[in-house]
């Protein structure tokens, strides 16, 4: 008896064994691509380049191509950014920069175009030219981009309807696409540039016929203005029409959605599925509604918005992790997707206005209020110029798509027999074949965000085609949670055929003696490669090939820097495949130096330029890079920095040190600056606006004891808000919230303390309604105080608040002025209208302005950095925030220059022409309200309920940069 247990031990282990889930894939007959019936432009370079498409896929020259797209805002970047940044798009394996020209960056004023400076459109395509990167220009009108009007200027909303065949909309228009082409015309692909599409409109809903031709009118603008390009898209979204054939479609996902209304935890989002191919129906369901669109089987599947981040708005504060990003794009690009275009990818800042801040918000009555300057959109490369961890992964997917997409873009998508039943489906594998019949590619994202998902331990994979049917591989493998892999079928490789690999390809180097392949390993999946034997001569690795009558098969490879698998293959030509881990895969960037391919593994960002390696890296005084082929005799090193050249395995390691930098930062409370009393006002107005104003009694106006708030409500014209500046000066008794057109601009306030609040950003061109909520905690609460309204170089005109402005109580039913007489000569407000009724509205936004202004119940810290300003291997320096707050305000000289939202994430801030000043920056943390009705995803929202307005560490990081140059042979 005592042997018992152990048999039944030996009984049942079969049965307690992992059981194999095989997925299996029935591969139909696949539709030869027909050519597209769209209207293309001058397609032909003076070189004789030309670019085509057909209903499939888009072709250069012939070949199949695979568009890898990353917006970039150049207005949003500052000029001696630009080429670091487009460098680090090549190195990131973009080959196309899509871009907005945002209209009120240029004529923001009627009349008076700005293409200067970051402005400058022309030098920007000329630089993406000299630096051989493709140029999709998005032109709009309407752009949307979270900026102000969606791009429109200010003045043209005053002058006419907009989005319509409206003359005088129209007229406008052409003016400036007159003036895009000006810039651009040189630069486009039939005169030799690199501009190869434009993007007509955004978000516009074209189903009908007169939508049609706005959008068939807005192009032939553009053309007759110069643009002339081989490609024209405009988004899928929100509808287009069935008969168009001008327009290339272009879809979208994104991780999340801040511009959803509510502040819960959003669902899962289905993106994350293998599927027929859709759009995202929440994207622009802000402007216009949910739409769900499907894909056009009469056009390449093709995305401009794939969300490379998101930017938070201040009622939705997501934080987006690399791979809620990268695992859009595997499960995009498995689903049947010819082309990834991402917004963002590199995130920028928001320029300044001569008149007005430029970022969306509620006081322009668009849905959502965005940071002032802050347009990082948690993107691959930041607002400043560093890079995130969605970064190496994106390369490593691009990576493929740029030296495989030509193989994949003739291949369509074949779906499993078992699929998950849904989102909340985290026990299925999360699989799809990229098959053309005889090739392809195993697609795996076995991600979901807010999703729970489990280890499948044991899976195969079977593909049954008209050619047969093969099993692989070998032994089951895992798919852990978060996997994300790339595996061939049938991959040719030379005249080599690999039959299936467990590993991913990466790149591939071109030599004339020999061709390098370079895979990853894919974590859970032991590593494996089977070829045609009989398309394999003189197989060698580490371990010994295994032989069957078909397969030659290369297993328990230890990926790293020696895992080298080398052979002949049927033609006689040299092969050798490198297995790397899935580390030093992210670390991975293929360069081109002096004619020959290399790759580079690196923890620094590399950039390539005129045969010329640079590494930018934060904090680390080291930069190690393990380079292959070896750069061997010809390079020279950076002369400052001590290097060391090394054989590591296959590689050559190459490491360059130099002397540590460390800066400081002294951070101290801010002086308390003191509003000046209510009988010096004019002297503070005098000083800001250099005119003499007088000044009027004012007296309190007080609530009845029994309410538990008042409303006070007026509303003004200003005629032209560029021309005007208004200013509300009051000493509240209780809490009191102002707002301005439905944007909060104060909440708090102290007892008989003045409080000056600068209206003018806030103001619009018509009805200006104004609101003051007064609480009356104690029974007794008044507010006194008076509103301002300057025009330059005219007296201003002064109104106290009184009776007549008193409204309601928060609780009544109906809202109507009380009776009396009116002493302004302003203009009723319309209180029934409830979008004037501030309260009701989710979102405060930003309460910070343009200038310092010290804001009730806010923090302010002096911040004076200590840095050694001579160091010139330095390129820059990062000053990181950690703090706990509703937003903070990064101020130099009192103007403002740079903010954000606080979602969690440290606030980096590239310190760029400003690193070497002396000059002290003055932080501006507003506080967090308790029920503060925004959403933060965890653990940030429990953070924020133990933290209301703190500076946990201020820091100053630098950026080393070192140089390898080839000498010229």
């Amino acid at each position: 008896m005592k042997h018992l247990p152990i048999f039944i031990l030996f009984f049942l282990m079969p049965f307690l064994q992992a059981q194999t889930v095989t997925l299996r894939f029935d591969v139909a007959d696949q539709p030869t691509p027909s050519p597209a019936s769209i209207a293309m432009g001058t397609a032909v370079s003076p070189g004789g380049s030309v670019f085509s498409l057909n209903t499939h896929h888009l072709s250069r020259d012939g070949r199949p191509w695979y568009p890898v797209m990353g917006e970039m805002h150049f207005s949003r970047v500052p000029r001696e950014r630009w080429e670091s940044t487009l460098l680090r798009m090549k190195s990131g394996g973009i080959n196309t920069v899509a871009t907005y020209v945002f209209w009120n960056h240029h004529e923001e004023v009627e009349g008076v175009f700005d293409w200067s400076d970051f402005r400058d459109l022309k030098a920007f395509v000329l630089l993406c030219q000299q630096l051989d990167i493709y140029v999709w220009l998005r032109i709009g009108p309407w752009c949307h981009g979270e900026v102000r009007n969606g791009g429109f200027p200010d003045w043209l909303l005053r002058q006419t309807k907009v989005r319509g065949k409206h003359p005088v909309f129209m007229d406008k228009v052409q003016r400036f696409y007159r003036e895009i082409a000006r810039q651009v015309v040189p630069s486009l692909w039939k005169n030799g540039g690199s501009i190869i599409g434009v993007q007509i409109e955004n978000e516009f809903n074209f189903k009908s016929q007169a939508g049609l031709d706005y959008m068939l009118a807005l192009k032939q603008m553009a053309v007759d203005a110069g643009m002339d390009v081989p490609y024209y898209s405009v988004t899928s979204w929100p509808g287009t029409h069935p008969a168009q054939r001008d327009f290339l479609l272009m879809y979208g996902a994104y991780p999340d959605a801040p511009w959803s209304k509510g502040t819960d935890r959003l669902k899962p989002r289905p993106d994350y599925l293998f599927r027929k191919l859709a759009n995202d129906p929440t994207i622009g369901a802000d402007q216009t509604g949910a739409s769900k669109i499907e894909a056009n089987d009469r056009l390449p599947y093709l995305s401009a918005e794939l969300g490379g981040g998101n930017q938070v708005t201040w009622h939705r504060r997501p934080f987006i992790d690399s791979l809620d990003c990268v695992a859009l794009a595997y499960t995009m690009a498995g689903s049947g997707a010819n082309g990834l275009g991402y917004y963002m990818y590199a995130g920028g800042v928001n320029p300044m206005g001569k008149l007005t801040t430029l970022e969306e918000n509620k006081q322009t009555r668009y849905p959502n209020d965005y940071a002032l300057m802050d347009y990082d959109f948690q993107s691959p490369i930041g607002q400043s110029g560093q890079t995130k961890p969605s970064y190496r992964h994106m390369r490593l997917l691009h990576a493929f798509l740029n030296d495989f997409g030509a193989s994949l873009a003739t291949t369509r998508p074949v779906f499993p027999d078992k699929m998950p039943l849904g989102v909340d489906d985290g026990s299925t594998p999360r699989c799809a074949l990229r098959t053309d019949g005889q090739s392809g590619y195993l697609f795996v994202s076995h991600f979901q965000r807010y999703g729970q998902m489990q280890e499948i331990p044991a899976v195969q994979f079977q593909v049954n085609s008209g050619t047969g049917s093969i099993t692989f591989p070998r032994r089951p493998v895992a798919i852990a949670p978060n996997t994300l892999a790339v595996l061939p079928l049938n991959m040719m490789m030379g005249q080599s055929r690999l039959r299936y690999a467990t590993v991913q390809p990466v790149c591939r180097l071109d030599d004339p003696d020999i061709t390098t392949w370079i895979f990853t390993a894919v974590d859970g999946m032991t590593p494996e490669l089977a070829f045609d034997r009989r398309s394999v001569r003189k197989l060698k690795s580490v371990d010994k090939p295994i032989y069957d009558d078909t397969l030659a098969i290369v297993d328990n490879i230890r990926p790293g820097l020696n895992a080298v698998i080398s052979w002949v293959d049927a033609q006689g030509k040299k092969h050798r495949a490198l297995v790397l881990t899935r580390a030093q895969a992210l670390d991975a960037t293929k360069v081109a130096l002096a004619g020959r391919d290399h790759l580079v593994l690196s923890n620094a960002d590399v950039l390539v330029r005129d045969n010329q390696l640079t590494f930018l890296q934060t904090g680390n005084p080291v930069i190690q890079a393990w380079v292959f082929p070896s750069l061997g005799t010809d390079a020279e090193f950076s002369s400052q920095a001590t290097y060391v050249s090394v054989r590591d395995g296959a590689f050559e390691r190459i490491e360059l040190r130099y002397p540590s930098v460390t800066g400081s930062v002294a951070v101290n409370p801010a002086p308390e600056r003191q509003r000046p009393p209510l009988s010096d006002l004019p002297n503070w107005l005098q000083m800001k606006e250099g005119i003499p104003h007088p000044l009027a009694d004012t007296r309190p106006m007080w609530p009845r004891g029994d309410i538990d708030s008042c409303m006070v409500l007026t509303s003004f014209d200003v005629g032209d808000p560029g021309q005007m500046r208004a200013y509300l000066c009051l000493v509240p008794d209780d809490e009191t919230e102002v707002w301005c057109n439905g944007h909060q601009l104060l909440r708090g306030g102290k007892n008989s303390v003045i409080t000056t609040i600068d209206l003018t950003p806030a103001l619009v061109s018509q009805s200006n309604a104004l609101c003051l909520r007064v609480f009356n905690t104690h029974g007794n609460a008044g507010v006194q105080g008076m509103l301002f309204l300057v025009r330059p170089g005219e007296s201003a005109s002064f109104y106290p608040i009184d009776s007549t402005w008193l409204c309601h109580s928060l609780h009544a039913a109906h809202f109507s002025p009380l009776d009396g007489p009116r002493e302004l000569t302003l203009t009723p407000a319309k209180v029934d209208d409830r979008s004037q009724l501030p309260w009701l509205s989710a979102s405060p936004g930003a309460m910070y302005g343009r200038h310092f202004n010290p804001l009730p119940g806010a923090r302010a810290w002096t911040l004076v950095p200590s840095i050694d300003s001579s160091v010139t291997y330095v390129n820059d320096w990062l000053l990181q925030t950690r703090y706990v707050a509703d937003a903070a305000a990064l101020y130099c000289n009192d103007l403002l220059m740079n903010d954000d939202f606080w979602y969690g994430r440290p606030w980096l801030i590239s310190l760029g022409q400003h690193f070497r000043s002396e000059t002290p920056f003055v932080l501006q943390l507003t506080p967090l309200h308790e029920g503060a009705p925004f959403f933060l995803d965890e653990p940030y929202a429990s953070l924020s309920r133990r933290h209301s307005c703190d500076v946990m560490d201020v820091a100053l990081i630098p950026v080393y940069w070192g140089e390898i140059r080839l000498r010229k042979k």
